[in-house]
């Protein structure tokens, strides 16, 4: 279950690098590339509880795309169950930005490559996919199913899986979601959402075996934990 208590410190502070820049508003932080958004931090554990399943599902060596503000990295090594975080980040402004408000973790490596190029031998017992920005459902579908069958690993899963898994499975032919499944999501909480799930998997995965065995009790663990701050993130998308 998801304990704010878990999430190490972590420092952001405004700064910029190359083309990267990291802007403070009131209520977070944004992190811009050449004055394009790629994403934010905000001053409440909605982003925080997004990252969640990713940190739930880690242990072993852990290889995870995306460093970002360098939050999800640092809350799986503080974890006893990961031995190793390897970090693929394409931007080296980003690395820097980092490290100079944040020590490194003997167990963080961080790589400047781009993930969707990345190659290597090792096999990691858990792959982590958290470097998409504001690409499509569809797009981020095809490129999470590429890349989990280039890189050797047990376990995987990516950012925004829960999200995906609703839009694809619970919305109608307009891609809109239902009101009542809203409320169901951050009121009552009383649906069963793990009875598509394998179906999902099927048609989006169909050669990631793992996500099929999770539990039907982590699932909804994890996609009610990813709504949970009410409307706070997805009014804009009804």
């Amino acid at each position: 279950m998801y304990n704010p208590n878990s999430v190490p410190s972590f420092f952001i502070k405004e700064a910029s690098s190359g083309t990267v820049k990291i802007k403070k508003w009131t209520n977070g932080f944004g992190l811009y590339n050449n004055d394009k958004q790629w994403m934010c931090y905000l001053n409440h554990d909605s982003v925080i509880k997004e990252m969640y399943s990713s940190y739930d599902l880690a242990h072993g060596d852990v290889i995870l795309s995306g460093l970002g503000f360098g939050i999800l990295a640092l809350w799986l090594c503080s974890k006893e169950e990961v031995d190793s975080v390897t970090v693929i980040e394409f931007s080296s402004d980003v690395i820097k930005l980092f490290k100079d408000s944040n020590s490194v973790p003997d167990k963080l490596n961080i790589v400047n490559a781009d993930i969707r190029s990345y190659n290597t031998d090792i096999e990691y017992d858990v792959m982590l996919l958290d470097h998409h920005e504001l690409e499509d459902f569809d797009f981020r579908l095809f490129d999470i199913e590429e890349i989990s069958n280039r890189i050797k690993h047990k376990y995987m899963w990516s950012w925004s899986l829960e999200l995906m898994y609703i839009f694809k499975m619970y919305a109608n032919e307009d891609h809109k979601v239902q009101e009542s499944l809203w409320d169901d999501l951050t009121i009552k909480c009383d649906k069963d959402f793990s009875t598509l799930w394998n179906d999902f998997v099927d048609n989006f995965f169909p050669e990631e075996k793992m996500l099929k065995n999770i539990s039907n009790q982590k699932i909804n663990e994890y996609v009610y934990t990813y709504y949970s701050p009410q409307f706070t993130k997805f009014d804009f998308l009804r």
